[in-house]
């Protein structure tokens, strides 16, 4: 039971910080696409620790997943996400505006 609240803590948290990114760098904020990377992030740290993984390996496995994920919601090349992103939010245009 422990470690279900603990996966449950560590999901909600990484779809809060992927979902809080959106928030700052585009206007288009999906509670479900985060949600959804979040689990998927946190299940294959699980499955890599749970294989006897060493901590390296454990910390960097999920890292491609979630990016794979972020770049099929956001449907745009990923050297791209820095030059179109913080153009697109208004959090960041009032910034550089005011």
């Amino acid at each position: 039971m422990r470690y279900a609240l603990h996966f449950l803590v560590a999901v909600l948290l990484t779809a809060f910080s992927y979902y809080s990114g959106s928030l700052i760098v585009t206007d288009e904020h999906f509670v479900w696409q985060s949600l959804v990377i979040g689990f998927t992030v946190v299940s294959m740290g699980a499955l890599t620790e749970k294989l006897g993984a060493p901590i390296w390996l454990i910390v960097l496995m999920p890292f491609p997943i979630g990016m794979s994920l972020l770049f099929m919601f956001l449907g745009e090349l990923v050297g791209v996400w820095p030059l179109h992103m913080p153009l697109r939010s208004r959090f960041i245009r009032s910034f550089i505006c005011s």
